[in-house]
């Protein structure tokens, strides 16, 4: 985070650029104890040159000190977000690639043009009814 040993012992960690709001810390200190581990995921870190990155808090409760250990996940978050943005281009091409293959059958047979459509539009209405995700739905249509 920048901050040297010097700079960081002693100090709260709203001091040193934890951004998160802990709350009423009695109670987090009492949780502690009846647990032995705090974790926060994915909070908001701001560095000593005023950085901000995505980082997860754990507090280890040893007795006799509280360990708080910070570990910066940024890249990892824009992995994930990479990785997100790839399946949904991913998810069009298929569909693009779906809409021609119906193009062609509905070309060669006139007479049950629509139908794959339909029937399609028919099972996702059925499986939104039925409650299932919007990933499963997408699937079944």
């Amino acid at each position: 985070m920048g901050y040297t040993k010097k700079e960081s012992i002693g100090h709260k960690l709203r001091d040193i650029g934890v951004l998160v709001d802990m709350g009423d810390f009695p109670t987090l200190m009492q949780n502690l104890n009846r647990s032995g581990v705090i974790n926060y995921t994915d909070v908001l870190i701001e560095t000593k040159s005023g950085q901000h990155i995505s980082a997860d808090i754990y507090l280890v409760d040893r007795a006799t000190l509280v360990q708080c250990n910070i570990r910066d996940i940024t890249d990892r978050k824009q992995a994930e977000e990479e990785l997100r943005q790839s399946l949904e281009r991913l998810r069009k091409a298929v569909g693009a690639t779906i809409q021609v293959l119906v193009s062609a059958v509905e070309a060669r047979d006139p007479y049950t043009a629509g139908h794959q459509t339909r029937s399609a539009n028919l099972a996702g209405t059925i499986a939104a009814e039925m409650g299932l995700s919007q990933e499963k739905i997408e699937g079944i249509r």
